[in-house]
């Protein structure tokens, strides 16, 4: 039996977390775009605590990034659930957005 699994997604803890997005960066060599967000830690046990990742494999990516982009820009409160790792960063899972 042969095991294959993903050297950038790894099993983590879960966590979330609720605060206005500081930050949206896309940047090179990373698989998703990274979020910064009020009160963030590493709350996926990744090893980072300074951004979130939305994997752009995530079934729901265009969804997501959408809320995340309306809530960054109009400065509004968002609450990102977390579960698992990409590249060693806590990997967005869920996003919710009340006013």
């Amino acid at each position: 039996m042969v095991l294959a699994t993903s050297p950038s997604t790894v099993n983590a803890a879960t966590g979330a977390n609720t605060g206005k997005v500081t930050r949206v960066l896309w940047y090179e060599g990373h698989v998703g775009v990274l979020v910064k967000q009020e009160g963030m830690s590493d709350l996926g046990g990744c090893g980072r605590g300074d951004y979130f990742i939305l994997d752009d494999n995530h079934a729901y990516f265009k969804e997501i990034y959408s809320l995340i982009l309306a809530a960054h820009i109009s400065s509004q409160p968002l609450s990102i659930n977390l579960d698992g790792c990409v590249q060693g960063i806590s990997r967005i899972k869920h996003v919710a957005s009340d006013k």
